[in-house]
C-alpha cells in the first residue's frame, strides 16, 4: 500500500482505521506521505500506534503539504506524542482538521497544543473529545483561542470540564465573534 501511495496521484482519502498497522506499517506509510501530493484525508484511528508511532508520522507531516485531515483517535497518544504533533503544527500549513479523541490527552498536552496554535494559522478543527482535559486545560485553550481566528471547531465532549471551564469557552467565543 505504501509503495502504491508513493506513485498514486488520484487517491484523496484513505481510511486505515482499526487495521493494526503498528509502528512498522506507519513507518512505511510515512515514507509514502513524504512524496505523495494527492492524499488530503487520512484516518488512522484505533491502531494503537501511541507516542512512538506519532513520532514516526511527524517526520512525514513536516514535509507533506497536501494532507488536510488527520484522524489519530483511539491510539494511546499522550504527552510525548502530542508534543511532537504540536511541533508539526507550528510548521505544517496544510493541516486543517486534527482528530485526537479517545487518547490520553491531558492538561499538559493542551499546553503543548496551545503553544502551537499561537503560530498556526491553518487548523480549523480540533477534536479532543473523550480525553482527560480539565478546567485548567480549557482556560489555557480559551486564552489562546481569543486570538486564534482560524480554529472554528473545538470538541471537548466527555472531558473533566466543569461549569467553570465551560464558562471560559463561552466567554472566549463571545470575545472571538
Amino acid at each position: 500500500l505504501a509503495d502504491a501511495l508513493e506513485v498514486n496521484s488520484s487517491i484523496a482519502e484513505l481510511d486505515l482505521g482499526a487495521k493494526s498497522i503498528g509502528v512498522e506499517g506507519l513507518s512505511a506509510l510515512a515514507g509514502a506521505l513524504r512524496v505523495n501530493s494527492s492524499l488530503t484525508v487520512l484516518h488512522l484511528s484505533n491502531n494503537g500506534v501511541g507516542d512512538v508511532g506519532v513520532s514516526v508520522l511527524a517526520s512525514a507531516l513536516r514535509v507533506n503539504s497536501s494532507l488536510a485531515t488527520l484522524n489519530l483517535s483511539s491510539n494511546g497518544i499522550g504527552i510525548e506524542g502530542v508534543s511532537v504533533l504540536a511541533n508539526v503544527l507550528r510548521f505544517n500549513p496544510s493541516l486543517t482538521k486534527l482528530g485526537l479523541s479517545q487518547n490520553s490527552i491531558c492538561d499538559r498536552c493542551v499546553d503543548a497544543l496551545a503553544e502551537a496554535l499561537r503560530v498556526n494559522s491553518s487548523l480549523a478543527s480540533l477534536d479532543l473529545s473523550h480525553n482527560i482535559v480539565s478546567d485548567e486545560g480549557v482556560v489555557v485553550l480559551a486564552n489562546v483561542l481569543r486570538d486564534h481566528s482560524s480554529l472554528v471547531s473545538l470538541d471537548l465532549r466527555d472531558n473533566a470540564v466543569s461549569d467553570k471551564g465551560a464558562l471560559e469557552l463561552v466567554e472566549m467565543s463571545l470575545y472571538n465573534s
